[in-house]
């Protein structure tokens, strides 16, 4: 028994959907009138894990220090990258024109990118302050927007240089969107 922390309707698929619970991930292909938990030799709290919407069946995890991924939506994982050193990503999200590329949030304060699928990473940029989310544009991949300690950030050019948009948004309380959505128009 538990809950579950997260669900992600696959882009594609939208009977399939995927869902982290206190451990473990869990699948359902059919609107979750069944929900299967996919084996994954995991002891520990997912922290965040990212579908391909370019390939159905593509599904990375990340947890621990590691990546998994899935080229069969779930049935079978390998293990794509281990990090050092209490490296942790809290976000990782694909960019929607670029087939390859992924963007994380890693080590609190800095965004990473990898253009192969999650096998090697490199830092893109570092912020002053925590980092919380980040969020690509629908309408314009080179347009990612992140909401630190010390306020929203918006980046043109797919995030190699960041202006800020606000401050925190509250004076008497540094707080952080927790969410970032933006209107596709």
């Amino acid at each position: 028994s538990g809950w579950f922390t997260d669900l992600k309707i696959h882009p594609t698929i939208p009977d399939m959907f995927f869902a982290t619970g206190e451990v473990g991930i869990f699948k359902s292909a059919n609107s979750g009138k069944s929900i299967t938990p996919l084996y994954f030799d995991v002891s520990h709290q997912i922290y965040d894990y990212c579908l391909i919407p370019y390939e159905s069946n593509i599904v990375l995890v990340y947890f621990s220090g590691q990546i998994y991924r899935s080229i069969d939506a779930g049935n079978s994982w390998e293990l794509v990258k281990i990090f050092v050193d209490g490296f942790i990503f809290e976000q990782i999200i694909n960019i929607p024109d670029a087939h390859s590329s992924l963007l994380a949030i890693g080590d609190i304060n800095k965004l990473f990118r990898s253009d192969d699928k999650g096998e090697n990473w490199y830092k893109l940029s570092q912020f002053d302050d925590t980092v919380y989310r980040i969020a690509i544009s629908p309408s314009d991949s080179a347009t990612i927007y992140s909401s630190t300690g010390s306020g929203l950030f918006r980046s043109s050019n797919s995030g190699k240089e960041w202006q800020k948009m606000s401050d925190n948004f509250y004076d008497f309380y540094p707080i952080a969107a927790d969410e970032i959505i933006i209107n596709p128009k």
